[in-house]
């Protein structure tokens, strides 16, 4: 991992402080990437695509955004605590929440310790590598980063490449997640994917090269077009690669995207089907040695997403960026995804779910703030 400035992190307002702040607490940190090449018929997600010029603007108001959470650390400077955390009211101080004394300024800083990052999307990996790495440095210099921390950032293949994947090694990156999908190429084509299986193969290859040794395979069931055998052979494909985990969601006609507009009525494949296909994607994946630890997601032993196993344990976790499935300004003071529904047939709402116990300015300011700036 990068050098890290040990800046400090504050819990401002909303934040259960524990009585001994010698007590590091555990804290995910989730960046958000909003972009991507093409925006599938399926993806409801905040993502579109781009120019590099307003890449470049995201990324520089998302290190802006991280500036403002370790500057909230305080890093020991009382003044700061008083013009940014306590909105220049000195009185705050006094108040139990604040532990009546300003060391608590001082130590808050050591409160938190994050040991789970996850980037996600959106394609992450449209970003250039130098992009990308001045988000790492960011992380590094605002955040104190606890030993081994779980680092994952998610790729599409068509979009990484073997130089960026040996630069996310390089920066401390030591998980990453593909969206392959489906091993048929017709079938992604349906889906709208710019890549195909090959593509997919290419970059998994690269991975491993770089050094990844946890690796992360979506699959998607019920696409269009798709049968049981075809989607058996995509399982089987994924498990001949041994992945260290699997992802197997089913598609969800989502309302304001294309294919609701084609597919509402009458859905690609019949609720039956899908049934079946979960239950042969849970035998196959037992029998490759994979255990289902919560709806979709299949581990080998050791190597279940520390980070997704927050949301769904509802751990404290802070996320950055443009919000990414939630309107920041409507988003519910208890922190769960108004989305939750989507975990009613196979697990829709992914790692984006669980409990938040950030303060407002957090969900409702800072992350719309992040893209407009």
């Amino acid at each position: 991992m990068m050098r890290n400035k040990e800046r400090g992190f504050l819990s401002a307002g909303n934040f259960e402080m524990s009585g001994n702040l010698g007590l590091t607490r555990k804290l995910g940190l989730y960046i958000h990437i909003p972009f991507c090449v093409r925006k599938c018929g399926y993806c409801d997600f905040l993502s579109a695509p781009a120019s590099e010029e307003e890449r470049e603007r995201y990324v520089s108001s998302l290190v802006r955004e991280m500036g403002l959470w370790g500057e909230l650390g305080l890093r020991g400077d009382v003044e700061r605590c008083k013009e940014l955390g306590l909105r220049g009211d000195v009185e705050r101080c006094k108040e139990p929440g604040l532990r009546g004394n300003t060391e608590w300024c001082r130590e808050a800083a050591s409160d938190f310790e994050v040991d789970t990052v996850f980037i996600g999307g959106g394609t992450p990996s449209v970003l250039s590598a130098a992009q990308m790495d001045r988000v790492f440095q960011g992380i590094a210099d605002y955040f104190p980063l606890g030993e081994n921390p779980e680092f994952t950032v998610e790729c599409n293949p068509g979009t990484v490449t073997a130089e960026k994947l040996a630069a996310y090694r390089r920066a401390g990156v030591n998980r990453v997640s593909f969206g392959m999908q489906s091993a048929h190429d017709e079938e992604l084509v349906r889906l709208g994917r710019i890549h195909t299986f090959r593509d997919f193969e290419t970059s998994y290859e690269q991975a491993r090269k770089a050094g990844f040794s946890n690796i992360n395979i979506d699959v998607m069931a019920a696409i269009p077009g798709q049968t049981e055998k075809s989607y058996e052979e995509t399982l089987f494909k994924v498990i001949s690669l041994a992945p260290e985990h699997i992802s197997s969601y089913s598609l969800i006609i989502e309302e304001g995207t294309p294919f609701y507009e084609k597919y509402a009525e009458n859905p690609p494949v019949d609720e039956e089907t899908d049934r079946q296909m979960y239950e042969l994607t849970g035998e196959m994946l037992a029998g490759a040695g994979y255990e289902r630890y919560e709806i979709s997601n299949y581990a080998r032993e050791g190597f279940m997403c520390r980070h997704n196993l927050k949301y769904w344990r509802r751990e404290e976790y802070l996320a950055l960026g443009r919000p990414p499935l939630w309107d920041a300004a409507a988003f519910p003071t208890s922190g769960r995804c108004p989305s939750m529904k989507r975990a009613s047939r196979r697990g829709g709402c992914r790692w984006r779910s669980g409990r938040s116990s950030l303060p407002t300015m957090s969900r409702r300011n800072l992350c719309t703030w992040a893209f407009a700036a």
